[in-house]
């Protein structure tokens, strides 16, 4: 990260923000199909 930091990138070129994205919804989609809800969510 530092390297990418210090060659002015915003994202790194192996994981996009998108890809991050992407994992986050999928994630949130387990939580909902298993019923995992965490305390500030309720």
């Amino acid at each position: 990260m530092a390297r990418g930091v210090a060659a002015g990138l915003t994202e790194s070129p192996l994981h996009t923000l998108e890809h991050s994205l992407e994992i986050m919804r999928i994630m949130d989609e387990v939580r909902a199909q298993i019923g995992v809800v965490y305390p500030n969510e309720r």
